[in-house]
């Protein structure tokens, strides 16, 4: 008789059991405690705060938001999640439907299941909101002006921005500023702002965030506004003619839906370069750029592989002048990049020959070019000097 082909689900167990639940200035604070024998120290607490008047009384909320984070990490460690607590139904039913999709595109060994002490369905308010994630990035420009300035149904109600994720959530100063600049950019769209905060990218950073966590983490949290938001959209990351496995993708996004939120992927019918050139129309969107991701999350430091390739893409627009968040473009700089991904390769590969079959940028080109030959050894340099690869 032929072996079954079909993946088993995983037979050891990342157990999960809430613990501390505090109020205070405004925020639910709520942490979990995890056990499995690979877990780091780091790791055997999930944190996450919701601001008072949005968090859900719904235990079996806070229960689904919980699985729905961990499920990629649980993954990592080859694992199955055992939730001592109160887990919402539709979530728990829709959850092997993700699982298998999960494995399916990162050609993974087994399956995450789920063991839920309780499982329970939840009544929850209608009309309820449109929301989408909000960075400030071109991402999450783009769906917004989409969506609310070119008339794409359906309207963005609020924008949610997680500390923690890019920014220092442990600092009130970088809090505060951070949110002050994200106000100051929604506001003029007519969006509310909606601010969570998580220790989950910065203690469980063994696990991929670009390549595994992002997507199912974003959608967890998002879960936690669910007595306010019945949607949310979540720009994709990459258009459908570049798709890889990666953290955010549409066939795992979808299937983070249940009957607390409905999560849809959003623009992955359009390039980056033609994501740039919308956000390339909008004054405010260039005033307020915000892509960088190696500082403390306050700025743009201008030097990063991703603070460049954003100011390729605005100049191939012609508006990184109007963009001062970015500051101006330096070839040399450009040249010495650091590019140690695969894909990188096939991204800057269309900038530069765009750049090159555009009047004034043949220099830029150029570096492009220079960092495509030398990739390994500014890689390696970076590496021997202890700088960020």
């Amino acid at each position: 008789m032929k072996e079954s082909r079909r993946p088993h689900v995983y037979q050891g167990s990342l157990v999960v059991e809430p613990a501390e639940h505090r109020v205070g200035g405004g925020w639910r604070r709520r942490t979990f405690h995890l056990s499995h024998p690979a877990l780091l120290p780091e790791e055997r607490t999930l944190e996450i705060e919701v601001p008072e008047a949005l968090a859900p009384p719904q235990e079996a909320v806070w229960g689904a938001a919980v699985c729905a984070i961990l499920g990629p990490f649980a993954d990592f460690l080859e694992a199955s999640l055992e939730y001592r607590g109160t887990v919402e139904a539709s979530f728990e039913a829709h959850h092997p439907t993700w699982a298998k999709a999960f494995q399916c595109l990162h050609e993974r060994p087994g399956v995450v299941g789920l063991q839920a002490w309780r499982v329970q369905p939840v009544d929850l308010p209608t009309p309820r909101k449109t929301a989408s994630t909000f960075t400030g990035g071109i991402d999450s420009w783009f769906t917004l002006l989409r969506h609310n300035e070119d008339g794409i149904a359906p309207k963005v109600d609020r924008v949610m921005f997680v500390h923690g994720l890019d920014s220092d959530h442990r600092s009130s100063e970088v809090r505060a500023k951070v949110e002050g600049l994200l106000r100051e950019a929604a506001g003029p769209m007519g969006v509310q702002p909606v601010f969570l905060a998580t220790n989950f990218r910065r203690d469980f950073r063994r696990a991929s965030w670009g390549h595994r966590l992002h997507g199912a983490c974003i959608a967890g949290m998002a879960y936690l506004l669910c007595n306010e938001v019945s949607r949310l959209l979540l720009p994709s990351s990459s258009s459908l003619d570049a798709l890889r496995p990666w953290g955010s993708h549409p066939l795992t996004d979808a299937r983070l839906s249940n009957d607390v939120l409905a999560v849809e992927q959003d623009g992955n019918e359009f390039t980056r370069a033609e994501k740039a050139a919308r956000v390339a129309e909008s004054d405010l969107a260039l005033r307020h750029l915000r892509v960088c991701y190696s500082g403390d999350g306050m700025g743009n430091c201008g030097k990063c592989e991703k603070c460049l390739r954003t100011k390729i893409q605005l100049a191939l627009a012609g508006a990184l002048e109007r963009c001062p968040s970015l500051g101006a473009l330096d070839p040399r700089t450009v040249a010495r990049m650091s590019l140690p991904e695969d894909w990188q390769l096939e991204t800057y590969g269309r900038l530069r020959r765009q750049c090159a079959e555009t009047p004034g940028l043949q220099t830029l080109a150029r570096a492009i070019g220079h960092a495509m030959r030398w990739r390994w050894l500014n890689v390696g340099a970076r590496r021997m000097l202890g700088r960020p690869v």
